[in-house]
């Protein structure tokens, strides 16, 4: 596993745009079917320092958060869900994922700028996702950031990862 820069520039951060919107981590909870949907706010200093944490942390923090909080985020526009190529032919696709609505926001520019941050419960990702992105020959785009870098990784090892396979990391 290593992080790539993909042959398309993502978008850019916004800016502070967010700046006001995180006083400390609030944590909301709902049932909401078998799961809880957890709404959470980040201070800035949560939100920017995700972005700098080295590839393999990054990675890390993913699996901790997406774990704990049963959900994972991506963006999706009138078209339906983002994804990019990561090669120059088109042939790598990959479908990004973050751990935190704001995140994902806060790729929602240029190309994405229609788009808007879409939760995915747990089960689901790891039920129908992973698997039909495997099938697909699709390849899972980890906390892509707005300098264009993402942990890329095939949707099996994702899933490894999360059911608890953390050998690669010892």
């Amino acid at each position: 596993m290593g992080e790539q820069r993909p042959s398309m520039d993502l978008p850019k951060l916004r800016g502070d745009s967010w700046q006001g919107s995180r006083k400390g981590l609030t944590i909301e909870a709902k049932a909401e079917g078998l799961f809880n949907e957890m709404i959470y706010r980040l201070n800035q200093e949560q939100f920017d320092r995700a972005w700098t944490l080295p590839g393999d942390e990054r990675y890390r923090y993913f699996l901790s958060k997406i774990g704990d909080l049963a959900e994972v985020w991506t963006l999706k526009g009138p078209d339906g869900f983002v994804f990019f190529a990561t090669d120059e032919e088109g042939q790598c696709k990959c479908f990004p994922f973050w751990p935190h609505p704001d995140h994902a926001a806060a790729l929602a520019v240029d190309m994405w700028a229609d788009c808007e941050p879409e939760r995915i419960d747990l089960y689901s990702f790891l039920a129908n996702w992973l698997p039909g992105m495997k099938r697909d020959r699709m390849k899972v785009a980890v906390f892509p950031t707005p300098l264009g870098t993402s942990i890329i990784v095939e949707p099996e090892t994702l899933m490894e990862d999360l059911n608890g396979d953390y050998t690669r990391f010892k």
